[in-house]
This record gives C-alpha cells, structure tokens and sequence, in this order.
C-alpha cells in the first residue's frame, strides 16, 4: 500500500477556566479533502460518541471539534475509530482519513500515550503553525 501524504495544523486554542489551552485538534489534508481531526488517549464501549472514555482533556479535544465545524459551516458526520496497536499506527490513520468525507470530523482514541504520540507523528502536524503563544498543548 502506497502511504499517501497527510498535512495538519492545529486549529486554536480554546479558553478553559480563564487559560488558554490547545487542543490536539487539526486542520488535515489528505488526497485533497480537508478534515477536522482530534486525537486523544481513551477508549470506545461502542459505536456512539456517548460510548467513549476520556479525560477532561478528550473533553476538549471534541468540543474544539465541535466548534470548528460551527464556525466553517461544515456539516459532515463525525467518525469516532479506536487506535489500539502500537504497530501500523499510520496506516490505521491513513486508512481512515481515506474513507472519511470532505469536511467530516474523524476522532481517534488512543489505547494509550505510545499510540497517541504515534498518531501524532503520523499526522505531520506543522508544529510552527501553532496559534498563539504561551500556550498548553493537550493530549
């Protein structure tokens, strides 16, 4: 299988309890449609976004989702997948950004911090393109 290239940049920080903090949210790119993606270490007890276990944290993560599709006007579907392999972590990514709509929201629950740092890595975020400064990055 040919690994396509994917592009991210954060999208923003968000304010929580009077600081800034920025998500593990991104603007992707892959095989030229635009996704917003969220990563975060936890767990799915099924199909539906009221299925999941996340920190506080995670929270943010959907909710820094959540208001970016607002705010662009985007309503495509959100796909939530679960990430439990350390191996093949960029090709489980890359899969499921292929099958995934212009637009559409794609959560990844990471089994743990190993795979959420492979998950990271495996989205080529622009690290300069952080918004703001002086700011918290969240897992």
């Amino acid at each position: 299988m040919t690994m396509r290239k994917i592009a991210s940049t954060l999208i923003g920080a968000l304010i929580e309890d009077g600081r800034q903090v920025v998500p593990a949210a991104f603007d992707t790119w892959m095989d030229g449609r635009h996704t917003v993606v969220g990563i975060t270490v936890g767990a799915l007890n099924g199909p539906r976004i009221e299925d999941v276990r996340c920190s506080a944290t995670g929270l943010l993560v959907i909710r820094a989702m959540g208001e970016h599709a607002a705010r662009n006007g985007w309503h495509a579907p959100l796909g939530v997948f679960g990430v439990s392999r350390r191996t093949g972590v960029a090709a489980r990514i890359a899969h499921v950004l292929r099958g995934a709509p212009e637009h559409a929201g794609v959560l990844l629950f990471c089994a743990d911090g190993e795979i959420y740092d492979a998950a990271f890595r495996a989205l080529n975020v622009d690290e300069h393109a952080v918004p703001g400064s002086g700011t918290e990055n969240l897992q």
